[in-house]
């Protein structure tokens, strides 16, 4: 039996490139990871950025992605809607549609299109991704990652460690992430770690759950001996001693619809 979901791939040299396209893609999960493929791949646009930033999704699944310094939510073949030209470094589209940025370590909220965005207080620097909760978000800090209800700022520590990026299951029970190119799973209930891929010389990034939290897409990259930079898009079991399968060269991440 399988399933098909949307998917949002970002085509890149490597994640510090500037420059790449973002792709929707039908995605066929088998069995096995052995089995799963795109069914198609649709460019939505050519985007250019100083920062690596990361597509995402709409509370009604419509992708966002930044395009030549905007950050855009539109379906293929639509003008799409403009949200802001302000710098970002992760950004997501709450579930009551207004939309959530971090910006040198701060937290702001946005309510609509072209609004004026609005300070969220923390309790500490931010310094990565961003990621709904069932209720609330989850951000990423120097010692580990916080959950926060930004209506109230009430919130506490979701789990401690030191993270290059995360991202969460979507019941919120499991955390995803990289550490020194090792990927590896963390029960929130129990903060106990299941290893996936110990650290191997390459450099991973942007693990994510597939909706059923059967699998993690990731990104890697390494530099070959005459010095050009490989990267690909890889898919995996999430278990111990599952290997990750190459889906696309030159890719750098996936993006599921939660």
């Amino acid at each position: 039996m399988s399933t098909v979901y949307p998917v949002l791939v970002t085509l890149q040299q490597h994640p510090y490139n500037p420059i790449g396209d973002v792709y929707l893609a039908t995605y066929r999960q088998g069995e096995d990871a052995a089995q799963d493929r795109f069914e198609s791949l649709v460019p939505l646009s050519t985007y250019q950025s100083a920062d690596e930033r990361s597509p995402g999704w709409s509370a009604a699944a419509t992708p966002i992605f930044r395009m030549d310094s905007m950050l855009i939510e539109k379906r293929p073949g639509q003008l799409g809607t403009v949200w802001t030209r302000d710098e970002m470094e992760d950004c997501l589209l709450g579930p009551s549609g207004e939309l959530f940025y971090t910006s040198e370590g701060k937290l702001y909220r946005q309510k609509k299109p072209g609004g004026r965005p609005q300070q969220v207080e923390v309790p500490a620097p931010l310094s990565g991704p961003l990621e709904r909760l069932p209720e609330g978000l989850a951000l990423l800090t120097d010692q580990g990652v916080l959950r926060i209800d930004p209506d109230t700022g009430e919130g506490g520590e979701l789990t401690r460690g030191c993270f290059e990026d995360f991202s969460l299951s979507a019941d919120g029970r499991q955390m995803v992430y990289c550490h020194e190119g090792g990927v590896s799973v963390r029960d929130l209930q129990t903060q106990e770690d299941r290893t996936l891929l110990p650290p191997d010389g390459k450099m991973r990034f942007g693990a994510r759950f597939s909706p059923d939290q059967s699998r993690v897409f990731l990104g890697s990259w390494w530099i070959e001996n005459d010095l050009s930079v490989r990267s690909r898009l890889q898919v995996m079991e999430s278990r111990p001693g599952a290997w990750p399968r190459t889906l696309l060269e030159q890719a750098v991440e996936a993006v599921p619809a939660a």
